[in-house]
């Protein structure tokens, strides 16, 4: 495959969002390093994407969930393609999640990360809505964050990637 033909589009998400996200589904299966080495693999995959000449750029998640069809269309702007609008309406109309046609599929999970309820909301969901906001961390749990990396990370990628706007 040639590295022009390909893009990378990273699903950027706050790192506040996705802390209380893996604490509420993976409660004390993970600590602020195990969260803060994700972040920085998340970093490597780019660098090793970019060493091979792909382009990457990034879908801010909280945009994308207030404003899906502007996300959308401005993404597949940037990539000279047509956005189908219908395809944020008709989610009913497909088949069910990881059914044959469906397009969703939810691979196997390493045993020590499956989570019962963990997928619901994405397999009950009949389209895009917007994402409540993050609650605010503990002084102390910001700071165990921090001093882990997290934030520099999270910086890194958000400045490292074009976004589709930008384009």
């Amino acid at each position: 495959m040639q590295a022009d033909r390909i893009e990378l589009v990273v699903l950027l998400r706050n790192p506040i969002a996705v802390w209380q996200s893996w604490q509420k589904y993976w409660q004390g299966r993970c600590d602020p390093e195990i969260f803060a080495a994700a972040w920085r693999s998340c970093l490597a995959c780019l660098e090793t994407a970019r060493s091979y000449g792909v382009h990457a750029q990034f879908l801010q998640q909280e945009n994308f969930s207030n404003a899906p069809l502007l996300e959308m269309t401005a993404l597949f702007d940037s990539l000279h393609l047509r956005f189908p609008s219908d395809a944020l309406d008709l989610w009913s109309h497909k088949p069910g999640f990881g059914m044959r046609g469906s397009g969703v599929y939810l691979p196997d999970e390493p045993h020590d990360f499956i989570t019962l309820g963990a997928h619901d909301q994405v397999i009950d969901a009949t389209g895009v809505f917007p994402v409540l906001p993050c609650s605010d961390l503990d002084t102390a749990e910001y700071h165990l964050l921090k001093r882990a990396g997290v934030f520099d990370s999270y910086k890194t990628l958000s400045r490292g990637l074009a976004h589709h706007a930008d384009n």
